[in-house]
């Protein structure tokens, strides 16, 4: 898929460039009302190349205990200080995110 079939559906928060491509974070708002059933929104995170090809959907979180797996969790935004990427979720949680792979595991909490 290209970025340009998921920004027609839902609207993008923020991107990153880095090295292996663009980084995108999107609204969730919208993931909520396609996919009502689903509790789980941290597929609000990818990946593209330079031709805007999705190369991944982040993941590893139904791994992860401190994921609020119960009610609607999702990334809000992405930062890189110091060579180590991290993306914060809507509970103020911070994970390492594996940029070759997508795995997200979990960091620490942010106050």
């Amino acid at each position: 898929m290209k970025l340009a079939d998921f920004v027609s559906k839902v609207p993008i928060r923020q991107v990153l460039r880095l090295d292996q491509g663009k980084l995108v974070v999107f609204e969730t708002g919208k993931l909520r009302e396609q996919n009502p059933k689903n509790t789980f929104y941290e597929a609000n995170v990818s990946l593209f190349d330079e031709k805007d090809e999705l190369i991944w959907t982040v993941n590893g979180m139904d791994q992860c205990p401190h994921w609020n797996k119960q009610g609607p969790d999702c990334f809000e935004s992405a930062f890189l200080p110091e060579d180590c990427l991290y993306l914060i979720s809507f509970w103020s949680l911070r994970f390492n995110l594996d940029v070759e792979t997508g795995f997200a595991t979990y960091h620490s909490f942010m106050k």
